[in-house]
Order: structure tokens, then sequence, then C-alpha cells
């Protein structure tokens, strides 16, 4: 089985876990950008798919596009249209990764440990920002 779909929007790396003190105890909680973010992977891996789970030994490629900025010289813009220039921008491709397949865990598959292979790309886009995820049964 192979499922694609694509999240609308910049990309978005998972942020790291924030601390409260409450009633004397830390709370540990994830961000409202987090949590939107991932609302918006689950979201479109749904629409793409309804309710098909992956079993065992599962496969994931997340291309992040990021939109050509506006400051960019003629030259670099060029050379970012035909792909030979990458964005080294934030989020970090890790980031991203762990977003993704976070949000993902108990909607697709269980849990993330049955990724066997993970691949992340950074690529600019012409069109609007975004990020396409591929899951494939191994």
């Amino acid at each position: 089985m192979r499922i694609e779909f694509t999240v609308p929007g910049r990309p978005q790396g998972k942020d790291r876990p924030r601390a409260s003190l409450q009633g004397g105890r830390v709370h540990t909680y994830t961000t409202k950008r987090t949590r939107v973010y991932e609302d918006e992977v689950r979201k479109g891996y749904l629409e793409a798919t309804k309710d098909k789970f992956f079993g065992d030994e599962i496969s994931v490629a997340i291309i992040a596009f990021f939109s050509i900025p506006k400051t960019a010289k003629k030259a670099d813009r060029e050379q970012m249209t035909k792909g030979a220039m990458y964005p080294r921008i934030k989020p970090d491709s890790d980031n991203i990764a762990k977003v993704v397949c976070d949000a993902l865990n108990g909607v697709a598959y269980d849990d993330d440990k049955q990724i066997v292979d993970l691949s992340v790309y950074k690529r600019y886009t012409v069109n609007e920002a975004h990020v396409q995820v591929i899951i494939e049964d191994k």
C-alpha cells in the first residue's frame, strides 16, 4: 500500500516541549503551534485515505517545499527554480520528520518505531509552500 498526501503551508518542525510549575510540580506540554501543525498533518492523511492503517515495517519520505524568498537575487532565484540550490533554513530536517511522524502515531500506524526507512528532503518551489508525505509498506 502507498499513501501520498500534502500538508499546505510553510513546513514546520516540532518545537521542544515546554515546562511550567503548577502546584509545586513540573508540568510538561506541547506548544500550541506544534499541536495545530500536527492536526494539519493528521487532517491531510485522513483526507487522502479515510481510515487506512499501516502494519509492520513502513517507509516514509517527506519533501518540505519552501517558497523562494522575495529578497533572493535573480541569479539565486534561477538556481532555486532549477533545483540547483537548496534551503539551508530552519526548521531542521530532523524536526520536520519528528512533527510529521509523531502526528501520524495512532492514525497511520501504531507507533513511529515501525518506520524503518525515513527520507527528508528540503526544496524550493515556485508554488505555495507545503509538505508532501509518502508512506509505503516495506
